[in-house]
């Protein structure tokens, strides 16, 4: 029916003039879609069939405000008008189209648009529609599993390591190596010591080794940037002095002993000054007692 009814409307002879046809406004959960039309000449009629969906109504547009009838059955649109009307030159929607049965790809096939005088337009046809499913992955460029393929982002972006330095890098191993090197921790005392235990502040501390400590045997240890040393077989660390212990750091800042414990072979813990590197132990009362007023009869010149 819709061919015999288009046959008597026009003669199909080509047109210099061309008509552009598109698809737009494709909601695919509600089943709508307009054809649109660009026309330079005025349009009298229009035969077009629809791929990929059933075509359940077609209305509305410059071809319903132009009084054109419209009718469709599910695969084919026709407009033209019964009174002679035409659709004047232009740019927007055609008609719009209602549909079900979406399958992956929707285009208009085999258009017909003629003039007055019944001769066929030139037809441009704009791109078919189909629906692209979202790949989904990382989508920043500056991530380190960065996914050109994705077109919607997942969550995944990796940024990789903080280095030391505040710098992020997706291996570990590129890190720039931290300054460092060893730090001596200086002792003296005047009684043995059996153990010690402190924090360092300033520096990370990667290992403790050597000094005093490793003379006499020490079993030393770190970790989480505090150092404990202590014998295994209750041996000492002779009064004296020197290096206690050698501290393998890492970092620019300047290491700072905190939270000092030294004890005795008793277990006492031993009074303790110094500054950030150093250890003083003076638990013997090494004084010599006596009138130290240069003034008295009796002043000892020896007392202390």
């Amino acid at each position: 029916m819709f061919k015999n009814i288009f046959i008597a409307l026009m003669f199909f002879i080509t047109s210099a003039w061309s008509i552009d046809l598109s698809l737009t406004n494709v909601d695919v959960e509600a089943g709508t879609l307009d054809i649109t039309m660009t026309n330079d000449e005025p349009v009298a009629g229009f035969q077009l069939n629809l791929s990929g969906v059933s075509i359940l109504g077609a209305s509305g547009g410059s071809a319903a405000s132009n009084g054109f009838t419209l009718s469709n059955s599910a695969s084919t649109v026709l407009g033209f008008s019964l009174s002679g009307a035409t659709i004047p030159p232009g740019s927007g929607p055609l008609v719009s189209i209602s549909f079900s049965d979406f399958n992956d790809e929707i285009c208009i096939a085999n258009p017909v648009v003629s003039n007055s005088s019944g001769n066929a337009f030139d037809i441009s046809l704009g791109d078919c529609y189909a629906e692209v499913n979202d790949v989904y992955g990382c989508t920043d460029m500056e991530a380190c599993n960065y996914d050109m393929d994705a077109t919607a982002d997942d969550g995944s972006c990796d940024y990789g390591t903080m280095c030391w330095d505040g710098s992020y890098e997706c291996d570990a191993s590129d890190c720039p190596d931290q300054p460092g090197g060893s730090v001596n921790i200086m002792y003296n005392s005047d009684t043995a010591i059996a153990g010690f235990q402190f924090s360092v502040e300033g520096v990370e501390v990667t290992g403790a080794s050597g000094g005093a400590a490793g003379e006499a045997g020490f079993t030393v240890s770190t970790g989480n940037n505090t150092v404990i040393g202590f014998s295994l077989t209750g041996a000492t660390i002779p009064a004296g002095d020197g290096v206690l212990v050698v501290l393998d750091v890492t970092g620019s800042g300047d290491a700072c002993l905190s939270d000092l414990v030294v004890s005795d072979s008793s277990g006492n813990a031993l009074e303790t000054s110094g500054d950030c590197t150093s250890i003083v132990i003076d638990e013997m009362d090494d004084n010599v007692y006596g009138c130290t007023d240069m003034e008295a009869c009796n002043y000892d010149m020896d007392a202390t």
